[in-house]
């Protein structure tokens, strides 16, 4: 072999830089997915952001929502929360910082046990206003068999026999008022009531 005659020489490595998006990728190790991280945001029901640039909850609010909390136990009236929880936020008012963002800020401190649970896992997404927060409060704590219960109590309503004419009425009215979206019409409770009540006193409504 001429000694003169050139050797092939190993290509040498190209010096190559990962690119900046390249550069950001991190290559999974066993056990990432078990290392525990907090994305807040992600779930539980969030105010949009306040513009108004200083504003303070008074602690007393705070203490008065969080004394008769909602707690998802079956037994409570969704509604009857939502209408005090809004008396209450009703008492604050400051220029620039609007009721929903408030409202929204202020209602996970009104729930308690079950129903703290459900809000801390919601999809934030879910919840873009005050009127959608309502929407799937109600739809969670005020199930479609307890609409049902409530549509047949004001459809066999009938006077007990202890009941005055107006304790009767009243508990009619009950009915109603803690399921608002009965669908009947005011005609038709009226109807129901008369046909309900003892045979000696519906001349009271003739």
């Amino acid at each position: 072999m001429d000694s003169h005659q050139s050797v092939p020489q190993a290509p040498q490595p190209q010096d190559v830089r990962p690119t900046p998006d390249q550069a950001q990728v991190v290559t999974p190790t066993i056990g990432t997915c078990d290392v525990p991280h907090y994305d807040g945001l992600s779930y539980g029901i969030h105010p949009p952001p306040i513009e108004a640039h200083a504003y303070e909850i008074k602690p007393s609010l705070i203490r008065l929502i969080q004394s008769s909390k909602f707690l998802g136990n079956g037994l409570e009236n969704p509604y009857d929360h939502l209408d005090y929880f809004e008396r209450l936020c009703g008492t604050f008012r400051r220029a620039g910082v609007p009721e929903d963002s408030i409202k929204l800020l202020l209602f996970p401190f009104s729930l308690g046990e079950k129903a703290s649970k459900w809000e801390r896992a919601i999809q934030s997404h879910l919840v873009k206003s005050w009127d959608d927060c309502k929407r799937i409060f109600l739809l969670k704590f005020y199930p479609t068999q307890r609409t049902h219960q409530m549509r047949r109590n004001i459809l066999s309503f009938q006077q007990d026999s202890h009941e005055t004419f107006h304790e009767a009425w009243e508990r009619l009215r009950g009915y109603t008022r803690d399921c608002p979206h009965h669908g009947f019409t005011r005609e038709a409770i009226l109807s129901h009531f008369y046909w309900g009540v003892a045979k000696e006193q519906k001349w009271t409504l003739m």
